[in-house]
C-alpha cells in the first residue's frame, strides 16, 4: 500500500537510510492494479484505493459516500513515526550539506519507579540541555521518542547531534535527570536505532497526556519539510514544501506561503461507536 516519493530525498538520504526511506517518505495508497481483473464494482474500487494506514474504510456497493473511521492508536502511531525518523533524516542532510564534523550521542532516560513518570520531566531535561548548549554557544539539535518497558515504566532515547570534542554531563550526575538512571552512548546509525524503538504498537498503554515524540534544531526549510510529511495526505496531494502547509484554526489548512486557508474535504463525526471522516 505503498507509493515512494522518492522525488523530495536525497539521494544520500536513500543510501544511507533505506529503512528510513520506507516510513517518513511515502503516501499510501491501493498497490498497482492494471493487471488484475476489473471489479464489479469500479466505484468501490476507487473508494478502497486511497485509504491510509489510521483510516477504516467504510463504504458499502452502491453507496457514492467515502465514510472512515478513524483508528486514534494507529494514526498516533504513523505520525510519530514519519516525524521521529523524518526528523533525523533532516538533521543528518541539514549538518552533510554546511559538512559539519559531529557525532551523534544517544541519551537514555529511565525512572526509578514506575509511578514516578510526570507529563513536563522530558520538557524539564531538554531544557536544561538546551540551557547548557547555549552557555557554550553550541547549536542543539534533537529527536526523542518515549518507549515503555516491560515493567511499564515510561522511559526515553534521545539524540543529539553534537559537534566533535563536545561531550554532555551524565544527566543523573549533574542534577537534570534526578528520577532514576540514565546512560550515553555514541551511535552512528541514529535512524537505525530510532526505527528499533519506534516498532513497537503499544502508544495506547502510554500515561495519559504523554508525548511520545520532539524534535528541535531543525533549519528553517528542513521543519517546512517535516511539517509537510506530518500532513494528511489529502494536503500533500495539492500543496508543496515550499508552499508551508499548516494546520488553521478552525479546520482546514494555511498556506503560510501566501496565506491562503484552503478547507478539509472531510467533515469530521464524532460518534458512540468512534470518530468517523465523511468526504465532502
Amino acid at each position: 500500500m505503498l507509493l515512494i516519493r522518492t522525488d523530495s530525498v536525497s539521494g544520500s538520504a536513500h543510501s544511507i537510510y533505506p529503512l528510513h526511506e520506507n516510513i517518513s517518505c511515502e503516501k499510501f495508497r491501493e498497490p498497482n492494479v492494471a493487471a488484475q481483473k476489473p471489479t464489479k464494482n469500479d466505484h468501490e474500487s476507487e473508494n478502497t484505493k486511497r485509504t491510509a494506514a489510521g483510516f477504516i474504510s467504510l463504504s458499502t456497493t452502491g453507496t457514492p459516500t467515502e465514510i472512515h473511521k478513524i483508528d486514534r492508536l494507529q494514526t498516533r502511531l504513523r505520525r510519530m513515526k514519519y516525524g521521529t525518523l523524518t526528523g533525523a533524516r533532516l538533521h543528518e542532510e541539514d549538518l552533510q550539506q554546511t559538512k559539519s564534523r559531529y557525532r551523534r550521542a544517544m541519551v537514555t532516560l529511565t525512572y526509578r519507579n514506575v509511578d514516578d513518570w510526570r507529563a513536563d520531566d522530558v520538557s524539564y531535561f531538554m531544557r536544561l540541555v538546551r540551557q547548557w548548549c547555549k552557555r557554550r554557544k553550541i547549536s542543539v539539535r534533537y529527536v526523542w521518542v518515549a518507549e515503555l518497558q516491560k515493567r511499564g515504566a515510561v522511559h526515553y532515547h534521545v539524540v543529539f547531534w553534537l559537534p566533535i570534542g563536545v561531550t554532555l554531563p551524565k544527566p543523573d550526575k549533574h542534577g537534570w535527570w534526578p528520577h532514576g538512571m540514565t546512560r550515553i552512548e555514541w551511535v552512528k546509525r541514529p535512524v537505525a536505532y530510532l526505527a528499533k524503538y519506534l516498532s513497537k504498537d503499544d502508544a495506547d498503554a502510554f500515561p495519559k497526556g504523554c508525548r511520545i515524540m520532539g524534535c528541535g534544531g531543525l533549519s528553517d526549510g528542513a521543519r517546512n519539510e517535516r511539517c509537510w510529511w506530518l500532513m494528511p495526505t489529502w494536503v500533500k496531494d495539492i500543496a508543496t514544501i515550499d508552499d508551508k502547509p499548516r494546520r488553521a484554526t478552525g479546520g482546514g489548512i494555511v498556506l503560510k506561503s501566501s496565506g491562503e486557508i484552503v478547507p478539509s474535504p472531510w467533515k469530521v463525526h464524532i460518534t458512540n461507536l468512534g470518530i468517523f471522516v465523511i468526504k465532502r
